[in-house]
């Protein structure tokens, strides 16, 4: 869904995601072709910078200026638990960024959880629009017309988040694209660095 984000963001409106992706396609006997591709009707394209889509470091520390007022856009951390626990950096490994925790005052919802399984083995889609609006509802308590802000490490997980939330109706919604990878390298950057749970088990050498 990084590859749809970035398309969206600079300024191309007609491109769709393939809901269970290639898995899913060839799980299901779908038609395929293993000949070349040939470019057919080539157009000139200027890039033109979706600003709706994007959030940036400003962005997001403006944002967390306006949360102390009720004005600002409700952070939303999409990384898997252990990170959200502050148990570890990154998925790249516990200690390759150089802090770890969360931004202050985020809402926290695991971006697997827009998705479902289906029944083919490791083929999941996104869940149904109404499934995603309760589950914004219950956990973050966020409405469709609420602005957010995505993040997660470097904006992979969090663009696969805003494909689900741009179908189940969320308009005004951003990605921080650097994200954490970004957010825990600038000195002075506030964090919530509270660890909570427990720490995940030691993985066997």
């Amino acid at each position: 869904c990084r590859g749809w984000y970035l398309l969206r963001l600079l300024g191309h409106t007609n491109v769709q995601v393939l809901d269970g992706g290639w898995r899913k396609w060839l799980a299901e006997s779908r038609p395929v072709c293993t000949q070349p591709e040939v470019a057919v009707n080539t157009t000139p394209y200027v890039a033109r910078l979706d600003k709706a889509l994007w959030a940036d470091y400003d962005d997001v520390k403006g944002s967390l200026a306006s949360s102390q007022t009720g004005s600002g856009a409700t952070l939303l951390d999409v990384r898997d638990l252990v990170e959200w626990e502050g148990h570890s950096s990154s998925p790249y490994g516990v200690n390759f960024a150089p802090r770890m925790g969360r931004l202050v005052g985020a809402k926290h919802i695991e971006w697997y959880d827009f998705m479902e399984p289906t029944a083919h083995a490791d083929v999941h889609v996104f869940k149904q629009p109404e499934a995603i609006r309760q589950l914004l509802k219950e956990r973050a308590g966020l409405a469709t017309v609420d602005p957010i802000i995505l993040y997660c490490f470097k904006g992979a997980r969090a663009a696969n988040s805003l494909a689900a939330l741009k179908a189940a109706g969320f308009e005004n919604v951003r990605v921080y694209f650097a994200s954490w990878n970004e957010w825990s390298r600038v000195i002075g950057a506030a964090i919530d660095e509270a660890k909570v749970g427990a720490p995940p088990p030691p993985k066997d050498d």
